[in-house]
């Protein structure tokens, strides 16, 4: 079975599977150990409670979370530096997200980057990471994920968002907060996404999604939201992607609208 560079991991192609496949051949032991602790102490602590039961039963019921989240943590990681290898790009680990400026990083609480990768492209720096942030409180608090990618231009242009329509999703205030609807020449553009514009930007928009990027986009088999703000673009997909086809499509539709957007914005007078 091939392996990847200095990883214990065969080629991910998806990560839980790869997660359990290594619990099995790498850590079975530990794993089997775990299980039958956690049923034979959960059977004590049902049939014999006390408070001693109680305690043993609460540190099994931690070790045993921290282990398989830890094994979890590494098969994901291993995922993001085989996709590194194989591009020719550097695997970073965890990216402060504090200086981003895309509207996604000031949602919620506890942002968190994880699994970064670097490399460039026509000469530009770019990312991809893992991206979390957590909203509400108390019952009513939820963690989102997703999947970014952000590539620098050489220079800064107005905001605009294209909205994939997912959904709830499509309603987040925070996407065109700021921002001026604005529909394009495609019917079957604005049946599918919305784009929101800086508000007297509408010449410049129109400069950069030209019937060409808009069938670019119409094209995509899985539309994920995109920002333009200053000098910055962002894909963002909601979810952790888990796949090593799913992580490439989303490297594929990078590069993809990089290289058009970027042809359109040299021609762009701001």
């Amino acid at each position: 079975m091939e392996l990847s560079g200095r990883d214990s991991f065969p080629i991910i192609e998806n990560v839980w599977v790869s997660y359990f496949t290594y619990l099995w051949h790498k850590r079975w032991w530990l794993t089997l150990l775990l299980l039958s602790l956690l049923v034979g102490a959960s059977y004590v602590s049902l049939f014999y409670p006390s408070t001693v039961t109680d305690v043993v039963v609460l540190a099994i019921i931690v070790f045993a979370l921290g282990f398989f989240a830890s094994a979890y943590i590494e098969t994901e990681g291993a995922f993001m530096r085989q996709f590194a290898e194989r591009n020719g790009f550097i695997y970073k680990g965890s990216i402060l997200t504090n200086s981003e400026i895309g509207s996604l990083f000031s949602q919620g609480k506890a942002g968190k980057g994880e699994h970064a990768i670097k490399g460039e492209f026509l000469g530009r720096p770019f990312h991809f990471f893992y991206y979390s942030y957590t909203a509400g409180a108390g019952r009513s608090q939820h963690k989102y994920y997703f999947t970014v990618f952000d590539f620098e231009f050489q220079n800064k242009f107005p905001r605009m968002y294209v909205d994939a329509r997912k959904g709830f999703d499509m309603a987040a205030s925070w996407k065109r907060r700021g921002l001026a609807p604005l529909s394009l020449e495609s019917n079957e553009w604005n049946r599918k996404f919305s784009l929101y514009i800086t508000p007297g930007t509408q010449i410049t928009a129109l400069q950069i999604f030209t019937p060409d990027v808009m069938h670019d986009f119409l094209n995509l088999t899985k539309p994920d939201d995109v920002e333009i703000i200053a000098n910055q673009l962002y894909i963002y997909h909601t979810g952790k992607i888990k796949t090593k086809k799913e992580l490439e499509g989303l490297h594929s539709l990078s590069k993809h609208l990089v290289e058009n957007i970027t042809h359109v914005l040299e021609g762009v007078k701001v």
